[in-house]
């Protein structure tokens, strides 16, 4: 375990549960740590309810969360406004939800807004967006993305799924079916569903990047706030049904061991957990970072491990993951290539034109790809036990 991590902890269980706060050594490895795992903002606010000194670096982290926390607020609001007008139904996703059950908004830091809206209604929703000032920077199958300067990004998703695996889309087909009419046009997913969804969202960033220990945290505060009226045998049959209960019942399992929540109820209806596996999960975690950006991480291993335990192979899985680099399937490649929908047989053409646009047009960024394919099998081989333990 990183000397940090029990600082981090800390943290967390004294800003969300008024616990004692553990003082620890705030060096260079520690608040890299602590920026890396998206908890920078939870961490000042520990120290200051504690009256310590607060690193400058930290402090200059905390006021950007401010600022960037009131353009996304404001920017929520705006879009809602004119989506009722529009009559354009929509739900929002994750991070626009998951901030408004902290403590203070800020607290949770938010890359991008994720908005779901029905596919009939993409066509009227970019218009309405551009509008608004919003430019319309790129688009693929999953979702569009739209921007507005430098920190409004907005993705609008006309479906749920992410496709990172057919083994865990069992939770789809009919996810509008679990939403319920909030006000005018927004709505909301039933909570059952919803942590399903973000155990299904946490999985994929899990194995094929990393998450941060927020991003775990996440699904305690969401717990937390929906358990009085929580429907549990529902959301073990959908966790099941996406082939995700294993998985959920460790990330869920995790908030009792490090967060400081207690859910007898929830708990006692999944799985029996491992301490040893959940002390993995809290190295893995801590170590890759949100999304997979911790400065020493390489997104190559959480990939390669994710192929390699699927094939109980780590050679296999290497091979599988390099060729789905180098050879991504048409539904990756159609948005860029137009031409791909009607003449799937061309798929071979996609191909070359991208490998041809990475080399001569990103060749800094694909060289650094290329180099990051150069890991050790011994990681592999670590990140894909842990995989199969936690059922992925």
């Amino acid at each position: 375990m990183k000397s940090g991590i029990p600082c981090l902890l800390s943290s967390i269980q004294t800003v969300f549960h008024q616990k004692a706060f553990q003082a620890c050594l705030l060096d260079e490895e520690t608040i890299q740590l602590i920026r890396e795992n998206g908890l920078a903002a939870i961490v000042v606010e520990a120290l200051m309810q504690n009256k310590q000194s607060v690193p400058n670096a930290l402090l200059t982290d905390y006021y950007q969360f401010i600022r960037r926390d009131t353009l996304q607020m404001n920017a929520i609001q705006e879009i809602k406004q004119v989506f009722h007008h529009h009559q354009i139904k929509h739900i929002f996703l994750k991070g626009s939800i998951l901030r408004t059950l902290y403590p203070q908004s800020f607290l949770r830091g938010m890359g991008d807004l994720d908005i779901l809206v029905h596919p009939d209604q993409l066509e009227v929703t970019h218009r309405v967006l551009d509008t608004l000032g919003y430019l319309n920077t790129s688009n693929a199958p999953n979702h569009d993305s739209f921007e507005k300067g430098h920190d409004l990004i907005i993705e609008i998703h006309p479906k749920l799924n992410s496709e990172f695996d057919e083994r865990f889309e069992g939770l789809f087909g009919s996810e509008w079916d679990e939403a319920y009419c909030l006000e005018d046009s927004t709505y909301r997913f039933h909570p059952e569903f919803e942590l399903a969804y973000l155990i299904y969202h946490l999985a994929k960033h899990f194995s094929n990047s990393g998450i941060g220990l927020r991003s775990v945290l996440d699904l305690g505060i969401y717990y937390h706030h929906h358990q009085d009226a929580f429907r549990v045998e529902y959301f073990v049959e959908l966790l099941k049904n996406a082939n995700l209960l294993q998985f959920g019942s460790y990330v869920l399992a995790f908030q009792e061991v490090y967060f400081g929540y207690s859910y007898p109820r929830l708990i006692q209806a999944l799985p029996e957990c491992k301490v040893v596996v959940l002390e993995e999960i809290l190295e893995w975690v801590s170590m890759t970072g949100i999304h997979g950006k911790a400065k020493d991480f390489n997104t190559s291993v959480a990939g390669m491990a994710f192929q390699a335990a699927k094939t109980n192979s780590v050679k296999k899985g290497k091979f599988n993951y390099i060729m789905k680099l180098l050879f991504p399937p048409r539904r990756q490649l159609v948005v860029q290539y137009p031409f791909l929908e009607t003449w799937g047989i061309l798929l071979p053409l996609g191909w070359m034109l991208r490998g041809f646009r990475l080399l001569f047009k990103k060749t800094r960024r694909s060289i650094k790809r290329i180099q990051s394919l150069q890991v050790d099998k011994e990681a592999i081989s670590e990140a894909s036990e842990l995989f199969k333990k936690v059922g992925l």
